[in-house]
Formats: structure tokens, sequence, C-alpha cells
């Protein structure tokens, strides 16, 4: 009975260790933490599979990562600072533990996106060369339109 007691009590334990949790933030605080906010619809959703190798670990694994492509139909941030034509690549995990996003085709959302770095081909065959892309995680105030988003997206303009 004890051994069942203890194993029940590490499985919860791994499972609210693993799952994504986030602090709520205002408007004016996820607009102050991200580099570029947009108003946009997803066009385009590429999954990528590399081959990553674990941490203190040789154990090499398949990890996935999702390129959502969107049509920007308003930048709320980032007008000035970032060379975009009329879509922008968003890259990000995909949901999960890992608090990555997922998109759904042809749907719009309001999208609070930061610079990151990745190794060239994300996986073992290039681990030297950077390059800066846009992502977003559950942690941002990214959501997809709703009958409320105009408030947001007006509060955004005012500021």
């Amino acid at each position: 009975m004890k051994n069942v007691i203890t194993i029940l009590f590490l499985t919860f334990s791994l499972s609210s260790a693993l799952a994504c949790s986030c602090l709520r933030i205002g408007i004016l605080k996820g607009q102050n933490t991200t580099d570029f906010v947009l108003t946009g619809k997803v066009v385009k959703v590429n999954k990528i599979i590399s081959q990553e190798k674990i941490t203190f670990d040789d154990r090499i694994v398949d990890y996935v990562r999702y390129e959502f492509i969107f049509e920007i139909k308003h930048i709320h941030k980032g007008k000035n600072e970032f060379d975009y034509l009329e879509r922008i690549t968003i890259i990000t995990s995909g949901a999960g533990a890992d608090c990555g996003n997922y998109f759904e085709l042809n749907e719009k959302y309001l999208v609070y996106s930061y610079k990151e770095q990745f190794k060239v081909g994300w996986g073992l065959e290039d681990q030297k060369a950077e390059k800066e892309f846009m992502s977003t995680n559950l942690c941002t105030r990214t959501k997809r339109i709703g009958f409320f988003s105009f408030l947001e997206q007006f509060v955004l303009e005012l500021t």
C-alpha cells in the first residue's frame, strides 16, 4: 500500500511539474515585454522535426516545432523596427508542457511575439550558425481574435 501511494504521489508531482504555468499579465505589460505585436491570419503551417540531444544525456530524440506564416492585417507594435513584408513567420513548439502556441489555419489572431535565436537547422547537423526569428508562447497575451479583442486592439493603438 505504501508503494502505491508513493507511485501515485510521484505521478501527480511529475505531471504538474511538466505543465505550463503562467501569470496573467495586463495589456500594457504584454506590449512592453514583447518586440512585435500584430493582428494577422494564419495562411500556412509547416511542421519541423529535428533531432536534438537531451541535456545531460546522450540520447537523441525527435523535437517538433511549427512555423506559422501569418498574413499581417495590422501592426500594433514594431512597425519601424523590423523588415517585414505582408507576411511574418512565427516559430513555436506548438503547445504542450513547454508553453508553445498552436495556431489554426485560416484563423485570425492577436500575436505578441519576441525575437529569439536558434541554431540553423535546429538539429545536430549545424550547431554553430545563428539566425534570429520571431516566436511566442502561452505566457504572452497571444489569442484568437474574438468578440472582445477589439477592446485590446484599441488599447494597443492608444499606447
